[in-house]
């Protein structure tokens, strides 16, 4: 096998890997299916879920690398299309996690889907700090490039004042309803407003492209078929991941009491949050660790700026997102670290020990009040 096919052979599954991906599926069709045990059920679907979302994930972004490079695209274009690819899984299993709620009437689930959406940017910015860590007692201060950070530094600044806007018009619905002896009324955000998310962040992708200097045109690692088919299975994986997991939630929620540890809907948003950002911790703490810091800082940024923008934009214009405590809380908290991302990586252009250890703090800090909350 040539070393390039080596290095795009991600789509390949070990056979011990494969019979424990069939042992799930059948465990998990018979405790849903047969042999009703619900907490069985979840367990298997919460595991298999994952799987199908995440490893298949890595088939969709191989497939549409190859397609992208045979249409001569350039480098440049075929990474933003594997970094979009990369955040497919998130987007699905919320974007099917809000639609449930939202055709269920279930509130906690609408919930669940935008918060576990916030917490994921917590989970990138605890990694950051933890990547910091790791590289500093290896490689010294950190020096960041300035064409790294450029744009999407001026994009957390735009991500920042929005999600502040958001919160602003939340908290003055708030106050009128209070006012007007109506606290019992919701309020949602508007999809005009999650669709200009989503239009800020096409915007930037396509000044980002028209400043990029050409670095060649991408080459294909393997045939059109193969491309086309591994696009496909694993889109298909992510959206069969993405039900497993939306069912396996709803589940929780109705036979499990999860109060006497704290905030179920938090406790639930957290795990849906950690286990959308684990695929781009192992990428972003590998590069990392053989000295690649720049791609690893880029990786999370474009992340944390993804999810905002288009996951959670996307969701919003297509079901309401409830502006409650809960969600304006995560939307503040999100606004906030992503300044403080800014703040500590363009001062000086240097990220040292004692930042990435406050950002890990950080952020424990706001997971341990939401789960007390």
């Amino acid at each position: 096998m040539s070393e390039e096919h080596e290095k795009h052979s991600a789509w390949k599954v070990r056979k011990s890997e494969a019979l424990i991906v069939i042992l799930l599926i059948l465990g998990y069709i018979n405790f849903r299916f047969i042999n009703h045990n619900e907490i069985l059920m979840i367990i298997l679907g919460l595991t298999l879920g994952v799987w199908l979302a995440f490893r298949p994930s890595e088939w969709a972004v191989e497939g549409l690398e190859n397609t992208a490079a045979y249409m001569g695209l350039s480098a440049y274009m075929v990474g933003v299309i594997s970094s979009l690819a990369s955040n497919t899984p998130e987007a699905v299993i919320s974007g099917l996690t809000a639609v449930r709620g939202f055709t269920t009437g279930n509130a906690a689930m609408l919930d669940i889907a935008v918060i576990s959406v916030l917490t994921a940017v917590g989970f990138n910015i605890m990694i950051l700090g933890i990547m910091i860590a790791i590289t500093i007692k290896k490689y010294g201060k950190v020096k960041i490039h300035k064409d790294v950070i450029e744009k999407d530094s001026e994009l957390m600044t735009w991500t920042f004042i929005v999600l502040l806007i958001i919160f602003s018009l939340g908290v003055m619905e708030m106050i009128g309803s209070l006012r007007a002896g109506i606290p019992e009324e919701k309020f949602s955000l508007s999809p005009w407003i999650s669709a200009i998310l989503v239009i800020s962040y096409i915007t930037y992708i396509i000044f980002v492209y028209q400043g990029q200097e050409e670095k060649g045109i991408a080459k294909p690692h393997f045939s059109k078929r193969l491309g086309y088919t591994l696009a496909i299975a694993g889109f298909a994986g992510i959206f069969m991941g993405g039900e497993i997991i939306t069912s396996s939630i709803e589940t929780m929620l109705e036979s499990i009491d999860l109060s006497q540890y704290g905030n179920p809907v938090i406790l639930i948003s957290l795990i849906i949050g950690l286990a959308g950002t684990v695929p781009e911790h192992g990428i972003a703490i590998t590069a990392a660790h053989k000295g690649k810091v720049d791609i690893s800082i880029g990786n999370l940024m474009g992340g944390i700026l993804q999810v905002i923008l288009l996951v959670l934009g996307g969701i919003g214009m297509f079901v309401p997102i409830p502006l409650d405590k809960y969600v304006m809380f995560q939307l503040m908290v999100s606004g906030g670290v992503i300044l403080f991302l800014k703040s500590t990586i363009v001062d000086d252009g240097h990220l040292d020990a004692f930042e990435g250890i406050m950002m890990i703090i950080l952020q424990l800090v706001v997971f341990i009040t939401m789960i007390i909350e």
